[in-house]
Order: structure tokens, then sequence, then C-alpha cells
């Protein structure tokens, strides 16, 4: 009865390689299958096509891309310059349609087994005369700006990449899998499901969200933080704050809100090392401990601090 079991299961597994086989060879034969292994890696990648156009003849750059890195970079003059860099061969449709620069690139040459070193690149080189948007769809790959952005619309979703910029504004990021970092946000949306947030500075009216990651930022005016498994860090806040953690402690270093604000944790410690706002801490909690040193009961000002299960530490 043993051996019959381990024939079963022999039998079983060179099934599942069989069509396994079968599978790659398929994808092979039709010209949409790539090993993906180059140990040249993106010192290999050379310039493979390029576009340009007049910055006044533009308002819209717009990438759809499946598995490339993109570079945005000021150029030295007023035109704007899309490179396409690959260790392949061409995989990408670069044009203009009407006053939009488009990029189109094909899924050919993304399934890869074990390591899968296809490298492909983009580098935009826009003037700071440039007043239109950004759109960037990536499957895997991350996103640099090199240059401050604040004046143009931002629209990118990335499945899996890391997202680096240094000042946004208007702004709407979505990232799967990915971590962002960035300089200075204002009216911003940062979305992300897994991954970290980093911020030196969050401006008006942003929204800051991660399902999975931690959140920092250095200084916040009026931002909404929302970490449904992360801690979230906030060094100074000068104007207000809403923050709401599911799992996760709450770190804010000085408080110097004008505004009424409000923390939330269901599981997780909230600690205020420097309150010097005057306001009123009002807590309330399931199970947890207070302790704080500096609240104002007669202040027009209000934090309001509830956890489920969570300590709160206020100095």
């Amino acid at each position: 009865m043993k051996n019959k079991g381990l024939v079963i299961t022999l039998i079983s597994f060179l099934s599942v390689i069989a069509i396994g086989l079968i599978v790659g060879m398929i994808l092979l034969m039709t010209g949409k299958f790539d090993f993906g292994f180059d140990f040249g890696g993106k010192k290999n990648m050379k310039l493979v096509d390029s576009y340009e156009a007049k910055v006044e003849d533009i308002n819209k750059i717009d990438l759809n891309l499946y598995s490339t890195d993109v570079e945005i970079k000021e150029s030295t003059n007023e035109l704007i310059k899309v490179e396409y860099y690959s260790n392949k061969k061409k995989n990408a449709d670069i044009k203009k349609d009407g006053n939009t620069i488009v990029v189109n690139e094909e899924e050919y040459g993304n399934y890869c087994i074990g390591i899968c070193l296809n490298n492909r690149k983009i580098v935009l080189y826009v003037p700071n005369t440039y007043l239109g948007s950004y759109k960037f769809e990536t499957r895997s790959g991350d996103i640099r700006f090199d240059v401050d952005a604040s004046k143009n619309n931002v629209e990118i979703e990335t499945a899996s990449g890391d997202v680096l910029f240094e000042n946004l504004n208007d702004a709407d990021i979505i990232t799967t899998s990915g971590d962002i970092k960035g300089e200075v946000t204002n009216k911003t949306k940062i979305h992300s499901t897994s991954g970290d947030i980093k911020l030196k500075e969050a401006k008006e009216t942003s929204d800051i969200k991660t399902t999975s990651g931690d959140i920092y930022v250095g200084k916040v005016t009026k931002t909404t933080i929302n970490s449904t498994s992360g801690d979230v860090k906030v060094d100074k806040v000068t104007e207000s704050m809403n923050i709401k953690t599911v799992s996760g402690d709450v770190l804010v270093g000085t408080l110097e809100m004008k505004q009424n604000s409000t923390i939330n944790t269901t599981s997780g410690d909230v600690t205020i090392n420097n309150n010097v706002s005057n306001c009123y801490v009002e807590f309330d909690s399931t199970s947890g401990d207070k302790d704080v040193n500096h609240s104002d009961r007669k202040s027009d000002l209000t934090l309001k601090v509830n956890t489920v299960s969570g300590d709160l530490l206020v100095d």
C-alpha cells in the first residue's frame, strides 16, 4: 500500500512538471516567453528608441508600462524628450496623439522563470516650463521624479514598484506593493497596499494611507493618515491631524495644533513627546492607561484620542 501511494504521488508530480513544460514550450514558440537570464543587467541597456516634441505642443504625458523603470529629469531646452532603453529589443510604441505623448509597452517578454533580469528604462527630459499632466501606469517598475512637479497634475498607479519624488501638488499615487518616498506633498492622495510611506512634509488636505506598512512624516500641516497594519510617526504637527491605525503605534514629536484633531487606534499606544499647543487632551480607551502631563481643560482646542487597546502618554 505504501508503494502504491508513492507511485501515485510520483505520477502526480511528474504530470505537473510535464504540463508546465508543455505550457512553457507553447509560450516560447509564440514569442511570449522569456527566461530572463541576462546577467549583464542594467549595464547592458542601450538606447533603442526616442521621441521629442516642443513643450508648448504637449499638455499630457501618458505612460502605460509593464516592467519598466521611469526617471523624470529636467530638460536643458524647451523640448520634451522620451528615451527608451533596454537590454533586449524594442518593446514599446512611442507616439504623439493630439497634445499627448503616449508610450504603450507590449506584454511580450514579461514571463520569467527563476531570475528575471529583463531591464528596461524610460528617461523623460521635461523643461521646468511644462505645465501639463503626468499619467503613469506600470505593472512592475520604479518611478523617480528628479524635478519639481508641483505645477503639474500627477496620477501614478503601480502594481509593484517604488515611487520617489521631490515636490507634488494635486497628485494621486496608488501602489500595490512598493515604498513611497517624497519631500513635500500638498493636496495629495497617497495610498499603498503593501509598503512604507516616508515624507518630509505633508501640507494641506493631504491623504496618506497604507494597508501594510509604516508611515513617517516629518512635518504635518493638515493631513489625514490611515494605517491598517503599521506604525505612524510624525515629527511635528503645526495645524491639524487625523490619524487612524488598526494595528500600530502612533508617535508624535511636537504638537503645535491650531485646529481640533483626532487619533484613533484599535491596537497600539499613542505617544506625544512635546505638547506645546495648550489643547485639551480627551482620552477614551477600552483597555489602556493614561499618563497626560500637559492638558488644558479650559482650552478651545481638543485632541481626541480613542484606543481600544493601548496606552496614552502626553508630555
